[in-house]
């Protein structure tokens, strides 16, 4: 099981990373959404894209990389005053958004909800 942390500021990707490694979760990294679209795979769970503000991001490839998940649950990394960050969520379909600053127990439980509980919400569908 991975995550791919997508991010050019440093300090966010590298504690996503930190946090997810601490946890068990194989993590894969990229600094731009061109590096990271060809990193997508069967083993990944999830992708977390620092999409702040202060960070250039060329959003129009955010649609691209929800399609190439597949399976895998796409979560933005935004600032809790940007005013656009429910839009923005919103125009790309992802499954969750974290705000910045965030804690270890917030990136855990986000990422056991969309994949371990989707995991066995979907299993239960499939079996019924």
């Amino acid at each position: 099981m991975s995550a791919l942390v997508i991010g050019r500021d440093s300090v966010v990707r590298d504690l996503l990373a930190v946090i997810l490694k601490n946890n068990g979760i194989r993590v894969i990294e990229a600094h731009t959404l061109d590096e990271a679209l060809p990193l997508t795979g069967a083993d990944l769970r999830a992708a977390f894209v620092d999409t702040r503000p202060q960070v250039f991001w060329e959003t129009a490839q955010l649609p691209e990389l929800k399609e190439r998940l597949g399976d895998a649950r796409l979560v933005l990394v935004q600032d809790a005053d940007s005013p656009s960050d429910l839009e923005d969520a919103l125009s790309v379909d992802a499954d969750a958004m974290i705000m910045v600053p965030f804690v270890r127990s917030t990136v855990i439980d986000v990422f056991n909800r969309l994949v371990v509980c989707g995991a066995a919400a979907g299993e239960r569908r499939a079996a019924g």
